[in-house]
């Protein structure tokens, strides 16, 4: 009750400050809307966690209301000046995610790994653009456009359908704790298939520009995405052994070094035209499994600071979720939405049927989509302008539900398979250390 209390005197506040602040610059309007967010995201995630709910969902929660799309406490503009913000909490998940990834796991693990990220990339694509061809002659963006358009907008549906969401994973699973098959799948898979999914993009949207125009394929354009790949894991190389030597020679204050970090990849990202999530798991995968040093301090820094940068991530997130897109196109996206999901639960069954807690509870974490499913939806615009903008809005229409859904439904896979920390079991070994006075 006193946290519901807290949130309507913080909102009945931000409400008297906007009234107060009209005609204030857009940085001072920025200022304001992200001091609001980060503390009304910290008590709404702390209201939906006495539900069992992961405390994420009430960051999105939260920005829903406060964003565009509810009670415009959080403006558009307001969105645009913190993009910088978001992309440095962007950075730092990826970082931590990077962190997290472990050689030895992968080589032990690396079958299971293999098929289930491959599934989990073919066959929410395939049914996906299967499905938007058979019931063309119905659907909005491709009733009585020719084959090769009705081709080209499945493709790109289908390559959208199958991004997923690292960020949402990394958080979820850092949130409760979880330890297991399962959690080290799902942050394995959904890292991995994103990278993978950037290049399929490529690809897709050179064939369907080749479609659309009877061009051909524009094979330039796939190679110049393949380069910035590369120069993006490089860069990300060069930065983790940076990061290596401040641990090795200097290691005090991490969380400002962390941070710094964060700003750095970013900032080099814009500068080089690089992909910064790319560059920072790459520094991140470095530092834990390459860098002569231990790099659990460095894991353990960008995890103290998380807090902050989850609740404002997920709160920019949850204002710039489009409600009007779900509302204008709801039959459709809720098509795609059961497609996809059709396909992430095959992909679980099949992919790891090798572990079968991953097999049973798998497709819970491959739900979520966020970033870069909505990066590559706001590319089409501008490539296909007859239709790029329905599909846009069309994609982002279902990204806005895996958005929401995706934590609660990670956070209920995790607790049935027996990961979470709270209802997690201990191990022979863990009672062992434990007895001796060991922490585990």
């Amino acid at each position: 009750m006193l946290r519901a209390t807290s949130l309507l005197a913080l909102g009945l506040m931000m409400w008297l400050f906007k009234g107060l602040a009209a005609g204030a610059s857009p940085q001072a309007a920025a200022t304001l809307a992200l001091g609001f967010l980060l503390l009304a995201a910290y008590l709404g995630g702390l209201l939906v966690r006495r539900l069992s709910l992961p405390k994420i969902t009430g960051y999105l929660l939260v920005g829903v209301l406060a964003g565009p799309a509810g009670l415009h406490f959080v403006t558009s503009h307001d969105i645009d000046q913190l993009r910088l913000v978001g992309e440095i909490a962007v950075a730092l998940i990826a970082l931590a995610a990077g962190g997290e990834i472990r050689l030895p796991e992968l080589k032990r693990y690396r079958s299971l790994l293999l098929k289930f990220g491959g599934a989990a990339i073919a066959f929410p694509m395939a049914i996906v653009i299967f499905g938007a061809i058979l019931t063309s002659p119905w659907f909005p963006l491709t009733a009585g456009r020719p084959l090769t358009d009705v081709v080209a907008i499945s493709l790109l549906l289908g390559v959208i359908a199958a991004a997923g969401s690292p960020a949402v994973a990394l958080a979820v699973i850092s949130e409760t704790g979880a330890r297991g098959p399962l959690a080290r799948a799902v942050l394995t898979v959904v890292v991995a298939k994103d990278v993978t999914v950037i290049v399929a993009f490529a690809v897709a949207l050179s064939l369907g520009r080749a479609l659309v125009s009877d061009a051909g394929l524009d094979l330039e354009f796939v190679l110049a995405v393949g380069r910035r790949i590369a120069f993006s894991i490089m860069a990300g190389w060069a930065l983790g052994w940076l990061a290596s030597q401040y641990l090795k020679y200097v290691e005090r204050e991490m969380v400002l070094f962390t941070l710094g970090t964060a700003f750095l990849a970013v900032e080099l990202a814009h500068m080089l035209q690089l992909e910064a999530m790319l560059l920072t798991l790459t520094a991140g995968f470095f530092v834990e499994n390459i860098a002569p040093v231990r790099g659990e301090r460095f894991v353990r820094a960008i995890e103290q600071s998380s807090l902050p940068v989850y609740a404002v991530f997920f709160a920019l997130g949850g204002a710039g979720v489009h409600i009007e897109a779900l509302r204008e196109m709801w039959l459709w996206a809720a098509l795609l939405i059961g497609l996809r999901a059709v396909g992430v639960l095959a992909a679980a069954r099949w992919g790891a049927k090798e572990e079968p807690v991953v097999a049973r509870y798998g497709w819970c974490g491959l739900i979520s989509q966020a970033g870069v499913a909505l990066g590559l939806a706001l590319m089409t615009r501008s490539v296909f302008p007859a239709w790029g903008a329905a599909l846009e809005t069309l994609a982002v229409a279902m990204i806005a539900v895996h958005e929401l859904i995706g934590p609660v439904l990670l956070r209920w896979g995790l607790s049935r398979a027996g990961e979470v920390e709270a209802e997690r079991e201990p191990q022979p070994e863990e009672r062992l250390l434990a007895k001796s006075g060991v922490s585990v």
